[in-house]
């Protein structure tokens, strides 16, 4: 029988709707401590997501300059208004997280995760830029994926936000490959190939997403936080939830992904 006070919830850093659905998961719940992944360093990278809409166009100009996706004028003014709508939208379990403690005063945030900014951050952002531009280099290699992408930016900005809602989706329900595929990117051989083709900034940045030690500390923290009298929820990216899930299934929590969240009552 699952633990009613354990919960242990799996976002997508990236969920246009992720605000939303993780506020509406806290209410349900009422926890008494939040779990999240999330460390100190990163509360000074806060400020740098409130880029003016100027910066959100140069930023999305360069991602898909010599992409190879050859976006007319209409396409990527979709694409710009979808940045600067959604420019803030990295960060939200930070945000939802720390707006329900302050509301109420008797729950409090507890950040669960390693310092990832050991290497600078700068180092880390450009590395992350890197690796999204990547995404649309990889895109404009695959003609079907490419058109239905660009058919998407045609159509307009409601339109393209429902094509990328349709990829989160599918991106929750395919939970297993993306274990099997961080399997994948751990095995030495793999990630030493890997290392050839990329950038010493996007190598950083890869080194602190597949890194095992992340599940560890954080499936160490929450059972250090844990207390079977009051309610905890953990909320953790998507790819560390099946690690973690394994490591205190012996607290048996009920574990969702945040598109469930509506099957909490």
């Amino acid at each position: 029988m699952n633990h009613h006070n354990l919960y242990l919830v799996g976002t997508i850093h990236y969920d246009i709707d992720g605000k939303d659905r993780l506020e509406t998961l806290l209410n349900k719940i009422s926890p008494t401590t939040i779990a999240l992944e999330f460390s100190k360093d990163r509360e000074y990278d806060q400020p740098t997501r409130e880029s003016s809409h100027d910066d959100v166009q140069r930023g999305i100009n360069k991602l898909v300059d010599k992409s190879g996706l050859d976006l007319n004028l209409k396409q990527k003014k979709t694409l710009i208004k979808f940045g600067q709508k959604y420019r803030n939208l990295f960060g939200y379990e930070y945000i939802c997280s720390k707006e329900y403690t302050q509301r109420d005063p008797n729950s409090k945030l507890e950040y669960i995760d390693i310092n990832i900014l050991e290497e600078g951050k700068e180092k880390f952002i450009k590395g992350r830029f890197e690796l999204i531009k990547r995404s649309f280099d990889q895109i404009a290699k695959f003609p079907q994926i490419a058109n239905a992408y660009i058919k998407a930016l045609d159509e307009g900005i409601e339109p393209y936000k429902e094509f990328q809602r349709k990829n989160i989706h599918q991106s929750y329900q395919n939970i297993n490959l993306l274990k099997e595929f961080f399997e994948f990117l751990r095995d030495p051989y793999v990630f030493e190939a890997i290392k050839k083709t990329r950038s010493a900034e996007e190598i950083i940045v890869l080194e602190i997403l597949i890194n095992p030690q992340r599940d560890e500390v954080m499936s160490r923290r929450i059972r250090e936080l844990y207390d079977e009298d009051s309610k905890l929820v953990a909320v953790v990216g998507l790819a560390h939830l099946p690690g973690i899930m394994t490591k205190i299934e012996d607290l048996n929590p009920k574990v969702i992904t945040l598109a469930e969240y509506d099957s909490i009552q």
